[in-house]
């Protein structure tokens, strides 16, 4: 786009126009921030190499960030969510375990009943993976 047009670089008006077309929505004040971060040498004109290292910077940080604003993810709103989901795990490993402890004697029916959930947790874990790519998939088909 840069060397196209045959300008030195874009302007901080470009940038935000830039930004616009791209269909971006970004608050001013981070646009000039964002631009200010890019311009390496601060000439007020990002050129070829700064706009190239800038993109990088907006994928990376900027994007995040506003896709986090938009959905009112915030660090306070995070953590009690992932402290109430692990005090529930916990809660209901403790369950499991006190049940198994009061349902079963240490005999070999309790070693039966406890090695069964085991393995069939394992199991269940187990078959989860990953879905493949497209490319894995059809190396599988065409051998």
């Amino acid at each position: 786009l840069i060397i196209k047009v045959g300008r030195p670089g874009v302007s901080l008006e470009g940038f935000q126009q830039l930004l616009v077309d791209m269909k971006i929505d970004v608050p001013e004040d981070d646009k000039t921030r964002t631009f200010m971060r890019m311009d390496v040498n601060q000439d007020g004109v990002l050129s070829i190499q700064e706009f190239a290292g800038g993109i990088t910077l907006m994928v990376t940080e900027l994007i995040p960030v506003m896709i986090l604003r938009q959905l009112g993810l915030t660090t306070a709103t995070i953590v009690p969510v992932i402290i109430g989901a692990v005090c529930l795990l916990i809660f209901v490993f403790a369950f499991i375990l006190l049940s198994m402890a009061a349902f079963t004697s240490p005999g070999a029916a309790g070693a039966f009943i406890q090695s069964t959930l085991s393995a069939g947790s394992a199991a269940l874990v187990g078959g989860e993976s990953a879905p493949e790519d497209k490319n894995s998939v059809q190396q599988k088909t065409s051998d």
